[in-house]
């Protein structure tokens, strides 16, 4: 036990022992790889999550194209906007009884300012 122990006290053959000195070495077992249902297992969990990845990216481009197509639709309702403004203008100064005594006086019509007709369709005379 001492000269397992390392004790300097005590003598030691300066020869080893042929079975202490001599380790048999174990062997270890190859590893073969991964069984069959554990392939099935990882190569499932990675068609899932590809698929759950592409169903993100796609929805997320759905949406940027939806929102793409509501910008478009705001600058063309904007434009109608605008564009419906200006006929409006156009329409109040053209529809003006100034402007209308100005064009009949040009291509040479006559008023009559004694008479006025009504909303009901009746003559009145006015001094």
């Amino acid at each position: 036990m001492r000269q397992e122990r390392g004790n300097v006290a005590v003598a030691r053959p300066l020869t080893p022992t042929s079975t202490s000195t001599q380790v048999k070495a174990k062997k270890q077992p190859l590893i073969k790889g991964l069984t069959v249902p554990e392939k099935l297992l990882y190569i499932g969990s990675v068609i899932i999550c590809v698929a759950l990845t592409v169903l993100v990216v796609s929805r997320y481009a759905e949406t940027a194209e939806l929102n793409l197509a509501i910008q478009k639709a705001d600058k063309e309702i904007q434009q109608v906007k605008e564009a419906n403004l200006q006929l409006e203008a156009e329409k109040n100064k053209l529809q003006s009884d100034a402007r209308i005594r100005q064009y009949a006086e040009q291509n040479g019509l006559q008023i009559i300012e004694s008479k006025k007709i009504s909303s009901a369709g009746k003559e009145k005379n006015t001094p």
